[in-house]
């Protein structure tokens, strides 16, 4: 039996995959929760094998909740749901933090696959998102501008594009002023912008920022 535990914001999608997984009673679904905080307290009280973690943007929130789970509860498999082709995480994320990528549009048997995969230590991508990443890429589309940046930079991108000064940025992150400064020029030189209002554009562009 496989323990998997849902993490979405919004109750009908966490309802649709609970229904989803009860069909097959190779899986049990250990809990359904909101953010990754919650996550956490269910896992303090029973175990999961597997997460399936709802991702449409790379929030920060998000971001740090799912880091959150994989430094507290090392052997949880993390597989994250998006919607959008140019998705992207941080640099060494596919390889140290996320196990499993898969489409909103994966059917339910290629969903039951990744988990199964996941739970038995393998790694998964969707081939409905594999195929769009590939062609993506191929047409010159990619994000892979973001998926070159550390995990450090990756957060500082997504509080700028928020709209948080240095200050509150520095606050967050228990960093100097200073050192948010250097990680802006950074940024600025690693996606080729010449200044903040570039960089979120971009940003928006590559579907790493929600619509307003």
């Amino acid at each position: 039996m496989i323990r998997v535990l849902l993490i979405d914001s919004h109750v009908l999608v966490r309802d649709g995959l609970r229904r989803l997984l009860e069909d097959h009673t190779e899986f049990v679904v250990a809990g359904a929760v909101t953010n990754g905080r919650e996550a956490a307290a269910v896992l303090r009280r029973r175990a999961a094998d597997v997460a399936l973690v709802v991702v449409n943007v790379p929030e920060i929130d998000v971001l740090d909740g799912i880091l959150h789970l994989r430094r507290h509860f090392p052997s949880l498999g993390l597989i994250l749901i998006t919607e959008h082709v140019n998705f992207v995480v941080p640099r060494g994320w596919a390889r140290r933090v996320v196990a499993g990528f898969l489409s909103k549009e994966s059917p339910v048997d290629e969903v039951a696959a990744a988990i199964r995969e996941v739970a038995a230590g393998r790694r998964y991508v969707g081939r409905d998102l594999a195929r769009r990443w590939v062609l993506a890429r191929l047409n010159g589309d990619g994000a892979a501008p973001f998926g070159e940046l550390s995990q450090r930079e990756f957060q500082v991108l997504l509080l700028v594009a928020q709209g948080k000064s240095v200050g509150e940025i520095s606050h967050r992150l228990c960093l100097s002023p200073k050192t948010i400064h250097t990680y802006r020029q950074r940024l600025r030189g690693k996606l080729g912008v010449r200044s903040e209002v570039e960089m979120v554009r971009l940003a928006h562009h590559h579907g790493m920022i929600a619509d307003a």
